[in-house]
């Protein structure tokens, strides 16, 4: 059996994760590099501390479904979630069904 070193969450970690947060904006992802901590840790985190109201949600960066969080220490209302107008979307989709005729 093969003996896999993983890094846990200890108070050293958690008082980094919560150091980088009060230094600035962050994603899950930045925060996953930073600590040295698996993403699916931090995502787990991150979940506790926003739903405590410890952090919050500033803004969103992407389009579509690649949207990324990006996350803020306070107590604040999240940014909303920018979305696509109707008009947008049927724009889109007349748009995919195009390329697919042509191709």
């Amino acid at each position: 059996m093969e003996n896999k070193s993983t890094k846990k969450m200890t108070a050293a970690t958690y008082a980094i994760l919560i150091k980088l947060l009060a230094d600035g904006t962050r994603t899950c992802a930045e925060l996953a590099e930073a600590t040295g901590l698996h993403i699916v840790t931090i995502y787990n985190y991150v979940q506790h501390l926003h739903k405590a109201k410890v952090i919050h949600i500033c803004m969103w960066k992407g389009t579509g479904r690649q949207q990324t969080r990006i996350y803020m220490l306070g107590d604040k209302a999240d940014a909303p979630r920018p979305s696509k107008t109707r008009k947008q979307i049927a724009a889109d989709y007349r748009a995919r069904k195009h390329e697919e005729a042509n191709d």
